[in-house]
């Protein structure tokens, strides 16, 4: 697994990153929900068969970011679509 954008800490949680990826939310409800290895608690958010192998999450309810930000990003070899 390669993490590819971390949100940085120094961020107010209602601050946007102009460096973050664009989050590719999936308004389907069917989510990729892949996970980073070794990195509990999250899940990609973008739609299932996203045509790239990078993985995305958002804060969503989380409270320590805006919803839709992206929160951290990676790429993962065992899990590509």
């Amino acid at each position: 697994m390669h993490v590819t954008y971390r949100r940085p800490d120094t961020f107010d949680y209602r601050q946007l990153d102009p460096e973050a990826p664009d989050a590719d939310l999936d308004v389907s409800q069917m989510e990729c929900e892949a996970v980073p290895h070794g990195i509990p608690g999250w899940q990609c958010t973008r739609p299932t068969g996203h045509p790239d192998d990078e993985h995305r999450a958002v804060f969503g309810q989380l409270g320590d970011g805006p919803p839709e930000a992206v929160a951290i990003a990676w790429t993962d070899e065992r899990t590509r679509p």
